[in-house]
C-alpha cells in the first residue's frame, strides 16, 4: 500500500527523470490488461514465476522463479524498456538453505512472496530507508544432515519461513547468506503457535505491510498455524491475531493509527467463502468480523450455494480499494474484482479477458491460469484515463508480470470520467437478455461481475457509480416521458415476446434476485411499470399530470395501467380535459360537445350516459374548482412481498394475461 506522500515523490521522480509510468499499450479487445515483463526478461528462460517484489521509486523489480535453474532476476526500466539479470542464483539460495551444512537435502526453492518495505523502518537510532528492503517468505524445506526427503526428516530449524532481502547481487557459487538475513524458521513459527514439534507449515503467500510501515502481515492454512499473523521484520518476533484457515496473500487499508486487515472468511464467523476482516492499533487486535459475506458475494457474482468462492490474494491501494482475485470456476466466475471505500463490488478484470488477452499476446488460443496471485499496486498515468490504479501480477501463462488497469466502473470509453453519454451508449449496445452470452469479445469490458454476460444484473451493479435512475431506458440519467413511451412500446400487451432488456423497458421481475429463469424474465409486465412509477414520484419527487399520460397516445390496458399506477385512477368529475382541475377550460369542452353522443364515459359525458348534456353541465357546476390529489404512486413492495401479491391478487393480472401470451 502507498501513501500519497509517496506516490506525489514517484511521480515526481518520474517527471524529473523523464519516465513515464504508462506501461506498453494494451490490446485492442482487451485494453485493461498490459504486459509489463515478458517472461525471459522476468524468469531468464522457461522457468515458472513465483514472485516478484516492485520498486515504484527506482522502477526496478526483483522476480523469482522456480524449478531447474530457477533464480532471483533484478528487471530495470520496468516502465519504458525492462532488462533483466541475474542476482542470486539457485545454488548460493540452496547453500544458504543449508547453513553451510552440504550433507543437508533441500526442497524446490520456492520463494513465494517478496514485499519491499514501503515506507522507512525505524531501527534504534538507524532509518532503513524506503524499498531497500524486501520481506521474502518461502515455502521450501530444508531437511536433518544426511536426509532429502520424508515429513520426519524435515529439519524445522533450519527451514526458512521468512528472510529479508538487502538487494545485494550475487556471482554464481555464492552464498545467498550475503544478501539474505533470516527473521523467521519454521521452528519459530512452531514456537509461536505453541506446537514445537510441528513440521508442516504454509505460508506460501507474500506479505502485506502495515499501515506505519514497521511490521508486516502473513496469512497460514495450516491445522496448527492458521491465521493472520504479524511478523517484526527486524526481529522476527511474530504474534497470531486472529486463528483460522487464512490461506490468503491479506490487503491492508490504514486509517488514523488502525489497521483494517481484510482476508478470507473463517470459520468462527461463519462467512467461509467470503470477505473478513480485523482491525489492529499495534497493540490490540479486535475479533474477526465480516467484510463481505459470502451470500452478497454469491449474490454479486450470481452464484448458487453450490460455489464457495476461493480468494487467494488480496492488496490495496493508496485511497483504501482493496482488491481480490476469485479462482473459482464452478461457474465460470473468475478475476481480479474491486471491493471500494464505500463497500461496493465490481470486476476490474475477468477470465475471459485474462483469455483473450493472452491469446493476442502469445498468437495462439490460451486459457488463463485461475490464479492472479502477488498482486501489487501501483499509479501510473494512462494516456487518456489520467492518473489510474494499475494491479501488478504474476501470470503463469507468460511466466511475466502483467498489469491490470484499474478504470473507474463505468468508464467505458477510458477518458477518466464514467457515466458520460458515450460510456452509457456503448454499454446500452452490448446489453441482452438475462443470462445471454457474450459472442462479442469486445463486448466483456461491459461484464462488471465477470460471469460473461452483460445483462440487468450489470445493469443494477452500474446505477451504484453512476447517474442512471430505475426505469431510465435510454440511459441518458433523466427519468421522462420518452422513457415510458418504450415501456409502452414493448409492453406484454403490445409486444410479448420475451426478449426484452432493461434498454427496451424491463427493469425488474417479480422474482426477488430476477434469476434468468424467472416467470417474466425478459418481459416489460405491470412490475416494471410500478417500479417506473415509483421512481418518478417517490424517489425523484417529480410532478405529473394526467393530461400528460393521456396525451401519449397510448391505449388500452397500458393506458389503464399506466393511470393506476400514477394515482389517477380515479377520475375528477367535471375534469373534462383531464388536467386535474375542474375549471373554465372544462366549460368550453363541454360547451364545444353539447348535444353529441360520444363512448360512454369520455369526453364531457360526465354521468357516463353516452350524451353531452345539461346534466353533465350539472356535474361540472357542482365541482366547479375542485383539483385532483397529487398523484402518489404506492411504494413499490420488496420483491419477496412483491413476488407473493403479484401471484395472488387480481390487480396484478398482468402477469397472468402475460402467461397466457408466452
Amino acid at each position: 500500500m502507498f501513501t500519497g506522500r509517496l506516490i506525489m515523490k514517484i511521480t515526481l521522480i518520474a517527471l524529473l527523470l523523464g519516465v513515464s509510468l504508462c506501461a506498453a499499450p494494451a490490446f485492442a479487445a482487451v485494453d485493461s490488461l498490459v504486459q509489463i515483463v515478458s517472461g525471459p526478461v522476468a524468469t531468464g528462460g522457461s522457468n515458472s514465476i513465483a514472485s516478484f517484489g516492485y520498486d515504484p521509486i527506482g522502477d526496478v523489480m526483483y522476480v523469482s522463479s522456480f524449478g531447474a535453474g530457477g533464480s532471483l532476476r533484478k528487471v530495470v526500466d520496468v516502465s519504458t524498456n525492462p532488462v533483466g539479470t541475474t542476482v542470486v542464483f539457485e545454488s548460493s539460495l540452496q547453500l544458504y538453505y543449508r547453513d553451510g551444512d552440504a550433507d543437508r537435502g533441500v526442497g524446490s526453492p520456492m520463494q513465494s512472496g517478496i514485499s519491499f518495505n514501503p515506507l522507512p523502518i525505524v531501527n534504534g537510532n538507524n532509518v532503513i530507508a524506503p524499498y531497500s528492503m524486501a520481506i521474502i517468505a518461502d515455502a521450501s524445506t530444508t531437511y536433518k544432515p544426511g536426509f532429502s526427503s520424508g515429513t520426519a526428516n524435515r529439519d524445522p530449524a533450519a527451514s526458512k519461513r521468512f528472510y529479508t532481502y538487502n538487494r545485494g547481487e550475487l556471482l554464481s557459487g555464492g552464498n545467498a547468506s550475503a544478501v539474505y538475513t533470516t527473521i523467521a524458521t519454521m521452528a519459530d513459527l512452531n514456537n509461536a503457535a505453541g506446537v514445537p514439534l510441528n513440521t508442516t507449515t504454509n505460508n506460501g503467500r507474500q506479505v502485506a505491510w502495515s499501515g506505519n510501515g514497521q511490521w508486516a502481515y502473513f496469512g497460514e492454512s495450516s491445522a496448527d498455524h492458521g491465521g493472520i499473523w504479524k511478523l517484526d521484520p527486524l526481529t522476527g518476533d511474530m504474534e497470531r491475531l486472529v486463528t483460522g484457515d487464512a490461506n490468503t496473500e491479506p490487503a491492508v487499508v490504514h486509517n488514523a493509527g488502525v489497521d483494517t486487515i481484510f482476508f478470507r472468511g473463517i470459520a468462527s464467523t461463519g462467512n467461509v467463502g467470503g470477505i473478513d476482516k480485523i482491525t489492529y492499533d499495534g497493540t490490540t487486535a479486535s475479533a474477526a468480523s465480516v467484510a463481505v459475506s459470502i451470500a452478497d458475494l454469491r449474490s454479486f457474482l450470481e452464484a448458487d450455494s453450490t460455489m464457495t468462492p476461493t480468494i487467494f490474494a488480496m492488496s490495496s491501494d493508496s485511497e483504501g480499494n482493496v482488491y481480490f482475485s476469485h479462482s473459482d470456476s464452478t461457474p465460470e466466475r473468475r478475476g481480479i474484482f474491486k471491493l471500494d471505500t464505500e463497500g461496493r463490488l465490481a470486476k476490474v478484470a475477468t477470465q475471459a479477458e485474462r483469455n483473450q488477452y493472452l491469446t493476442e499476446l502469445l498468437g495462439a488460443t490460451t486459457a488463463a491460469n485461475s490464479n492472479t496471485l502477488r498482486m501489487q499496486p501501483r499509479t501510473i498515468q494512462h494516456p487518456t484515463a489520467g492518473a489510474i490504479t494499475q494491479i501488478l501480477y504474476a501470470e503463469n501463462a507468460t511466466n511475466g508480470v502483467t498489469g491490470v488497469n484499474v478504470f473507474k466502473t463505468g468508464d467505458f470509453d477510458r477518458n477518466g470520467v464514467a457515466g458520460q453519454a458515450a460510456d452509457m451508449s456503448q454499454f446500452s449496445a452490448a446489453l441482452k437478455v438475462r443470462g445471454a452470452a457474450i459472442t462479442n469479445v469486445d463486448n466483456h469490458k461491459f461484464d462488471l461481475n465477470a460471469n460473461a454476460v452483460v445483462d440487468w444484473k450489470d445493469v443494477k451493479i452500474l446505477q451504484q457509480f453512476v447517474d442512471l435512475p430505475n426505469g431510465d431506458a435510454n440511459f441518458d440519467g433523466v427519468l421522462d416521458l420518452v422513457d415510458l413511451d418504450v415501456v409502452g412500446a414493448n409492453y406484454y400487451t403490445a409486444s410479448p415476446t420475451a426478449n426484452k432488456t432493461w434498454a427496451t423497458g424491463d427493469f425488474a421481475s417479480v422474482d426477488p434476485l430476477y434469476a434468468t429463469t424467472a416467470v417474466d424474465a425478459n418481459i416489460v409486465n405491470l412490475v416494471d411499470l410500478q417500479l417506473f412509477a415509483d421512481t418518478w414520484l417517490n424517489v425523484l419527487d417529480q410532478p405529473i399530470t394526467k393530461t400528460q399520460l393521456t396525451s401519449r397516445g397510448y391505449v388500452g390496458q397500458f393506458l389503464d395501467d399506466v393511470l393506476d399506477v400514477f394515482g389517477f385512477n380515479t377520475a375528477l368529475a367535471g375534469d373534462f380535459d383531464l388536467n386535474g382541475v375542474v375549471d373554465g377550460a372544462d366549460f368550453l369542452a363541454w360547451q364545444r360537445q353539447f348535444g353529441t353522443n360520444v363512448t360512454p364515459g369520455t369526453g364531457a359525458d360526465a354521468d357516463g350516459d353516452g350524451l353531452v348534456d345539461g346534466d353533465d353541465l350539472a356535474v361540472w357546476q357542482g365541482n366547479f374548482g375542485a383539483t385532483a390529489a397529487a398523484p402518489v404512486a404506492a411504494a413499490v413492495p420488496e420483491p419477496s412481498a412483491l413476488l407473493l401479491g403479484t401471484l395472488a391478487v387480481a390487480g396484478v393480472a398482468g402477469l397472468r394475461r402475460r402467461q397466457s401470451v408466452r
